[in-house]
């Protein structure tokens, strides 16, 4: 795909911490979190593959962004979104448990503290950055570290 895709990574967080009630595996994305599929792989942009095609991507790439983040935050994130071995099948109260307890943080201060919040928020940039394949330092600079004179976007 030659065509950049534009995210909005403060929508992209918004929808992230709605995906975390159902979790961020592909079925799960394209049954309960459609908006995610559609702003990470646009079925225009993406004509070749079909639904579940574009929601096993967008598993891909958020499973690649939380393994990016790595640590204890990387940990959390995959209990949170269910992408962390054996958590499918577990209820969201169990995950965010599960998520909170890496931080020692009771799940309600987890949830309504920065903690769950600053993760997705951490996990959308990321997502963002892995997603324009690395090209943020490319596309703002002419390559030598001095400033574009306009963003390259596009190109």
């Amino acid at each position: 795909m030659t065509s950049r895709i534009v995210l909005d990574v403060n929508a992209l967080c918004e929808a992230l911490g709605r995906a975390v009630f159902y979790g961020a595996r592909a079925s799960q994305l394209w049954k309960y979190s459609r908006e995610i599929v559609d702003m990470l792989y646009p079925a225009a942009a993406y004509p070749d593959l079909d639904d579940l095609g574009r929601a096993l991507l967008a598993e891909a790439l958020i499973g690649r962004a939380v393994a990016a983040i790595g640590d204890i935050s990387a940990q959390a994130l995959g209990n949170l979104l269910g992408l962390s071995p054996g958590m499918i099948g577990r209820s969201h109260a169990e995950r965010q448990r599960l998520a909170a307890g890496l931080f020692d943080r009771h799940p309600r201060t987890f949830r309504q503290g920065r903690y769950q919040h600053d993760l997705l928020y951490a996990l959308a940039v990321e997502i963002y950055r892995l997603h324009t394949n690395g090209d943020i330092y490319r596309l703002h600079t002419n390559g030598d570290g001095t400033a574009a004179t306009a963003p390259v976007l596009g190109a």
